[in-house]
């Protein structure tokens, strides 16, 4: 990949979740393959883009991108496609993974009033044209999907006081469930709606009260995302002095790999911190947990259903509140609808608990902002 603008020579132009320069790769011959082996024109080291993903075919002064059967598909301008033409500007999404494409074709002489503001204004009408198509997807998002985020509280069972909030996504008035909401509406949320959303969530948390937490979660699918680390660096500064950042990665999703090692440092050094989330196994897989440990471990609801009536389920909370503490982890309790059911979560050794019995949770944009605890960087979207 090269990051100068190639004039004459058609490009895939490539934009890091975490921001920075656009990566750009040249189709010097076609057919130009698309796909994870290493054999391909383009290699894309995903996981969701199949082997042999897509073809980029030229016929004449006509590109044309083509899908090979593969098993997350490809989507053009956010609709899913086997064959289409390919116009300057437009993003083309093999599985999740996006690019702009670009013919490379010099742009027309410029003879109107209309070209006249192009040319003043630096753009090239191509990039005019990719701006207000990435614009209008995310307005038809936000409009239609009606993104908002609810702060679930988080309670510190020994004192009795708010410890944080978790940070639930809402779509058309219903929470996001498990395996649902982003990753399957059908523009195709990509990384920069998942960004997006981030950006809402963290927005909002300005207003929570100073001296607590927010946890965001991740979704299993994003690791291994170029640039993840480095683009939830940079909601640190956003929550401002008084609060803290902990980026939720599903238990199932955590690995041994070099890339989870390197990405778990990233967000250390930026002192983020890691919580595991939907942990639903025993004591014993807390002790593979040990090279990366969290800071917090949020188990599934099932672990705490139905404490009152089960003794043999309090005593394996009791044998996983011991494993944790044996690798620094805190242990968090989800899906508490009763006081009495958090108090068995405290006597089991449970620091933290979140459910229905801390009463009503707050929505975006209905706090007050809470005095002396500002963000650094102020409000991150406006309008």
């Amino acid at each position: 990949m090269i990051h100068e603008r190639a004039v004459g020579i058609p490009r895939l132009e490539h934009h890091p979740a975490g921001g920075g320069k656009p990566e750009q790769t040249l189709l010097e011959s076609f057919p130009f393959t698309i796909g994870r082996n290493d054999t391909a024109d383009l290699c894309i080291p995903s996981s969701r883009v199949s082997r042999e993903h897509a073809v980029v075919l030229k016929r004449g002064a006509v590109y044309r991108v083509q899908d090979l059967g593969s098993t997350n598909k490809t989507f053009l301008n956010g609709k899913q496609i086997e064959e289409a033409v390919l116009h300057d500007g437009d993003l083309v999404a093999f599985a999740d993974v996006e690019f702009n494409f670009f013919s490379g074709s010099p742009p027309p002489s410029r003879q109107t009033a209309t070209q006249l503001i192009d040319a003043r204004d630096g753009r090239q009408p191509a990039d005019v044209r990719r701006s207000v198509r990435e614009i209008r997807r995310m307005q038809e998002t936000l409009v239609h999907g009606s993104f908002a985020h609810e702060y679930q509280p988080v309670m510190e069972l020994a004192a009795g006081r708010l410890a944080g909030y978790v940070a639930v996504e809402h779509r058309c008035s219903e929470p996001v469930q498990r395996g649902r909401g982003l990753a399957d509406i059908e523009c195709r949320l990509t990384s920069r709606l998942r960004w997006l959303s981030r950006i809402l969530a963290v927005e909002g948390a300005q207003e929570l009260p100073c001296g607590t937490f927010l946890i965001v979660p991740l979704d299993a699918s994003e690791l291994g995302a170029e640039g993840l680390a480095e683009s939830l660096q940079q909601l640190v500064p956003a929550l401002g002095d008084g609060r803290r950042l902990f980026v939720e990665v599903p238990e199932t999703a955590v690995s041994d790999s070099s890339y989870f090692h390197e990405f778990c440092d990233r967000l250390r050094e930026a002192d983020v911190a890691i919580a595991y989330g939907g942990f639903a196994a025993g004591s014993p897989r807390i002790g593979q947990l040990r090279r990366h440990p969290p800071e917090l471990l949020r188990l599934a609801p099932a672990l705490t259903e139905g404490l009152s009536r089960h003794r043999e389920r309090r005593s394996s909370l009791e044998a996983i509140v011991r494993s944790a503490a044996e690798i620094g982890a805190r242990v968090l309790a989800s899906g508490i609808a009763h006081t009495d059911e958090a108090e068995l979560c405290r006597k089991a050794g449970c620091q933290l608990a979140q459910g229905s019995f801390t009463g009503a949770s707050p929505a975006a944009g209905r706090l007050g902002r809470s005095a002396g605890c500002e963000s650094r960087h102020g409000t991150l979207i406006e309008g």
